[in-house]
């Protein structure tokens, strides 16, 4: 494993790229004709989808607004509101802000409540993991080996699919 991983932790996959290409075969004109229309779409499709998301964000907000003081209450308490269409609109009926409550652990409290209680060793169990810093410090005392290492921690090759930018621009 990569020292720079356990002191940055930014993943350097360059040491990963181990792999043996095929052999570089040019495309023939009708195999790039057909790879520079699918790159196009690829490119149009990408541009659509973040024009989409920013968009849709910005109804969300707008009409979550319009739900929470226009919308009709319903639920158990009214806590959610809802506004119908007059007709549906490609088969929605009615748009719904719904209200739900999660239920996050606060850590500090949880553990300041168990030691009053005399609870702390019944509700906190002790999670068993692998100290990264141990495994390189057992390394360069010489009690594991290079091959020991590489076992705990087996290369993976991942490969990212980059859209670069005309540097010219």
């Amino acid at each position: 494993m990569p020292r720079d991983l356990i002191e940055s932790e930014v993943r350097d996959f360059s040491g990963e790229q181990t792999v043996t290409t095929p052999e570089h075969q040019p495309l023939s004109e009708a195999q790039m004709e057909e790879f520079l229309r699918q790159a196009r779409e690829m490119v149009l499709v990408r541009e659509q989808k973040a024009r989409t998301a920013k968009r849709e964000d910005q109804l969300k907000g707008v009409l979550m607004d319009v739900l929470a003081t226009f919308g009709e209450p319903y639920g158990d308490e009214g806590q959610h509101r809802t506004i119908r269409f007059p007709k549906p609109i490609r088969g929605i009926a009615a748009f719904v802000r719904q209200r739900k409550t999660l239920h996050e652990i606060d850590e500090t409290k949880a553990e300041a409540i168990a030691r009053r209680k005399g609870l702390y060793d019944r509700l906190f169990k002790p999670v068993m993991a692998l100290d990264e810093t141990a495994v390189m410090v057992a390394h360069e005392e010489g009690l594991l080996t290079d091959e020991e290492v590489a076992e705990m921690f087996p290369a993976k090759i991942q490969y990212a699919f980059v859209a670069e930018k005309d540097k010219k621009r």
